[in-house]
Protein backbone atom coordinates (compact mmCIF):
# COMPACT_ATOMS: atom_id res chain seq x y z
CA UNK A 1 0.00 0.00 0.00
CA UNK A 2 1.36 3.24 -0.60
CA UNK A 3 0.89 6.14 1.79
CA UNK A 4 1.20 10.12 1.11
CA UNK A 5 1.27 13.00 2.28
CA UNK A 6 -1.09 15.61 2.59
CA UNK A 7 -0.89 19.37 3.27
CA UNK A 8 -1.13 20.55 6.61
CA UNK A 9 -3.26 23.35 6.10
CA UNK A 10 -4.11 25.57 3.30
CA UNK A 11 -1.76 28.42 4.58
CA UNK A 12 1.57 25.92 3.70
CA UNK A 13 3.33 26.92 0.92
CA UNK A 14 3.13 24.74 -2.28
CA UNK A 15 6.97 24.74 -2.82
CA UNK A 16 7.37 23.63 0.97
CA UNK A 17 4.58 21.08 -0.05
CA UNK A 18 6.29 19.63 -2.75
CA UNK A 19 9.48 19.25 -1.24
CA UNK A 20 8.10 17.66 2.04
CA UNK A 21 5.93 15.05 -0.48
CA UNK A 22 8.99 14.51 -2.62
CA UNK A 23 11.28 13.54 0.99
CA UNK A 24 8.65 11.08 1.96
CA UNK A 25 7.77 9.96 -1.35
CA UNK A 26 11.81 8.92 -1.45
CA UNK A 27 10.95 7.27 1.67
CA UNK A 28 8.89 5.06 1.06
CA UNK A 29 6.95 4.59 4.22
CA UNK A 30 5.38 1.26 4.21
CA UNK A 31 2.93 1.85 7.44
CA UNK A 32 0.81 4.63 9.18
CA UNK A 33 3.57 5.02 11.85
CA UNK A 34 6.45 5.36 9.38
CA UNK A 35 4.30 7.74 7.42
CA UNK A 36 4.09 9.85 10.13
CA UNK A 37 7.17 9.50 11.01
CA UNK A 38 8.56 10.50 7.66
CA UNK A 39 6.15 13.61 7.62
CA UNK A 40 7.78 14.60 10.59
CA UNK A 41 11.18 14.50 9.06
CA UNK A 42 10.15 16.19 6.29
CA UNK A 43 9.09 18.95 8.80
CA UNK A 44 11.96 19.75 10.37
CA UNK A 45 13.66 19.79 6.87
CA UNK A 46 11.87 22.54 6.16
CA UNK A 47 12.80 24.03 9.72
CA UNK A 48 16.25 23.67 9.15
CA UNK A 49 16.23 24.81 5.15
CA UNK A 50 13.41 27.56 5.19
CA UNK A 51 13.22 28.99 8.79
CA UNK A 52 17.12 28.39 10.07
CA UNK A 53 16.09 26.34 12.95
CA UNK A 54 18.51 24.28 14.53
CA UNK A 55 17.80 20.89 16.12
CA UNK A 56 20.48 18.20 17.78
CA UNK A 57 22.94 17.02 15.50
CA UNK A 58 21.72 13.28 15.42
CA UNK A 59 18.28 15.07 14.09
CA UNK A 60 20.08 17.22 11.61
CA UNK A 61 22.59 14.74 10.73
CA UNK A 62 19.62 12.21 9.84
CA UNK A 63 17.74 14.65 7.65
CA UNK A 64 21.24 15.40 5.59
CA UNK A 65 21.60 12.06 5.39
CA UNK A 66 18.63 11.29 3.47
CA UNK A 67 18.79 14.46 1.28
CA UNK A 68 21.84 13.55 0.30
CA UNK A 69 20.71 10.30 -1.03
CA UNK A 70 17.77 11.95 -2.52
CA UNK A 71 20.63 13.43 -4.89
CA UNK A 72 18.89 16.63 -5.22
CA UNK A 73 21.41 19.11 -5.97
CA UNK A 74 19.05 22.23 -5.20
CA UNK A 75 17.57 20.78 -2.06
CA UNK A 76 21.50 20.40 -0.73
CA UNK A 77 22.18 23.82 -1.53
CA UNK A 78 19.52 25.10 0.37
CA UNK A 79 21.01 23.41 3.45
CA UNK A 80 23.05 25.18 5.90
CA UNK A 81 26.68 24.38 5.39
CA UNK A 82 28.31 22.71 8.81
CA UNK A 83 31.28 25.63 9.13
CA UNK A 84 32.47 24.01 13.03
CA UNK A 85 34.77 21.39 10.49
CA UNK A 86 36.59 24.60 8.61
CA UNK A 87 40.02 25.73 9.78
CA UNK A 88 39.81 30.22 11.08
CA UNK A 89 41.44 30.51 7.42
CA UNK A 90 38.87 28.64 5.47
CA UNK A 91 36.50 30.73 7.42
CA UNK A 92 38.30 33.81 6.50
CA UNK A 93 38.52 32.86 2.62
CA UNK A 94 34.40 32.45 2.41
CA UNK A 95 34.16 35.58 4.13
CA UNK A 96 36.05 37.61 2.20
CA UNK A 97 34.66 36.06 -1.34
CA UNK A 98 31.21 37.43 0.70
CA UNK A 99 32.85 40.53 1.26
CA UNK A 100 32.35 40.21 5.41
CA UNK A 101 34.80 40.91 8.18
CA UNK A 102 36.91 38.68 9.12
CA UNK A 103 37.91 39.77 11.94
CA UNK A 104 36.73 37.72 15.29
CA UNK A 105 37.25 34.17 17.25
CA UNK A 106 35.97 31.65 15.13
CA UNK A 107 32.75 31.44 16.91
CA UNK A 108 32.43 34.84 15.67
CA UNK A 109 33.12 34.37 12.06
CA UNK A 110 30.95 30.56 11.97
CA UNK A 111 27.54 33.21 13.02
CA UNK A 112 28.61 35.31 10.08
CA UNK A 113 28.82 33.10 7.56
CA UNK A 114 25.46 31.33 8.98
CA UNK A 115 23.63 34.74 8.94
CA UNK A 116 24.77 35.59 5.26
Amino acid sequence: MKYNISKKDKYELLNYYKIRKKFVNFLQPKSKKELIYHENLSNILINIVFLKCKYNTEIQNLVLDVVKKMNDKNLLKLFPKNYNNYSVNELKTLLKKKKLPTNGKKIDLIKRLNNS
